[in-house]
């Protein structure tokens, strides 16, 4: 993650506890897996602390999945800059472009995941800075904890390059196999 990058989330950071926001703000960096969060309302008045990340060029994927208590439902209030849309979790599978074993709260959350009795849900986002609240919309049981993860899925340039020549490899090896096979 560039310098530039962690500096732009901790601004946004700043920017919303500044601006008069009662809970504390947590900063989610990409590919560091599983995070653990929770909701404590009772009467859904209070939301839970905002999630704040900034995507990088090629985009991110937010990830969600509750995992305590089946039946859960969540709403999702995502916001970037003066306009926010709420999304509900579902009960559906979504897929797995990441290693699903990663993150401090992985113990938790990697099997709620390949498990459709559990809300999830999933989103890709475009370049830019966003908060994101969630809140437990049912009465199944509190504290309502849940799982979240940010995950940079376009492999970097590195990555391809590593690929051609894995690639490039195997063709080798393939090729000079038939030479071998034909004398």
């Amino acid at each position: 993650m560039t310098n530039s990058k962690i500096l732009l989330t901790a601004v946004a950071a700043a920017a919303l506890v500044g601006a008069g926001s009662a809970s504390a703000t947590v900063t989610l960096l990409e590919n560091t897996g599983w995070q653990y969060g929770q909701d404590n309302s009772k009467n859904h008045a209070q939301v839970n602390s905002p999630i704040v990340f900034t995507a990088d060029a090629g985009g991110d994927l937010f990830s969600f999945t509750d995992g305590f208590k089946a039946g859960d439902v969540y709403n999702i209030i995502v916001s970037v800059g003066p306009f926010s849309l709420t999304t509900p979790t579902t009960f559906s599978l979504y897929p797995t472009p990441f290693p699903n074993n990663f993150g401090p709260a992985a113990g938790f959350f990697k099997g709620p995941w390949l498990n459709s009795s559990y809300s999830h849900f999933q989103a890709f986002f475009s370049p830019g800075t966003y908060s994101v609240v969630i809140k437990d919309m049912s009465a199944v049981g509190y504290p309502a904890g849940f799982g979240f993860r940010l995950d940079d899925v376009v492999p970097e340039p590195s990555s391809w390059a590593l690929m051609l020549m894995g690639v490039g490899g195997l063709g080798g090896m393939l090729r000079s196999r038939r030479k071998a096979v034909a004398a």
